[in-house]
């Protein structure tokens, strides 16, 4: 007799996948479920809406600017070198050419950090509201099970305590 799929565990892999960014076909292939099923579970639970989020994140945003800046100093590293080696040889000109190259990209790299500078100033939120925001899960745990929500009270406490001292 062949036993049925465990579906609440297979929905858990398929949104780990979903979140990832995999197509829905891709996700039912791996996880050996229709594609229907798969279009299901993302749609009822409005999938889409927390991947576009977690893209547009500020911590994915930073992580793209950092990659953008870190290709920016490599072309200013290799352009560094190119001048030198143009100085060594005489070639003034082509010097004085990549001289205007590597400015152009130190200018880059300085609105690239401007730039992730604002957004970390941007994402910053106040304690209280991140206080409420945590009064609200913690609240709604309470409602959803008070066996797990008296199981969680320490973390709670530690929990607020160390945002506390971060945020705050």
């Amino acid at each position: 007799m062949k036993k049925a799929p465990n579906y609440a565990s297979l929905k858990i892999k398929a949104k780990d996948l979903f979140l990832k960014g995999k197509q829905q076909k891709e996700i039912a292939e791996l996880l050996g479920v229709s594609t229907v099923t798969v279009s299901k579970w993302v749609n009822a639970a409005n999938w889409k809406t927390e991947r576009d989020a977690r893209i547009n994140s500020s911590n994915s945003r930073t992580e793209n600017i950092r990659e953008i800046i870190g290709h920016l100093s490599g072309q200013q590293v290799e352009l560094l070198k190119k001048i030198t080696e143009a100085e060594k040889t005489g070639k003034v000109d082509m010097a004085k050419e990549l001289r205007i190259q590597a400015d152009g990209v130190a200018d880059d790299v300085s609105k690239w950090n401007k730039t992730l500078k604002d957004i970390d100033k941007d994402n910053r939120i106040t304690l209280s509201v991140y206080l409420d925001v945590m009064d609200q899960v913690f609240r709604h745990l309470k409602s959803y099970s008070l066996e797990l929500y008296h199981k969680t009270l320490d973390f709670q406490e530690l929990h607020v305590y160390e945002m506390s001292k971060r945020i705050g």
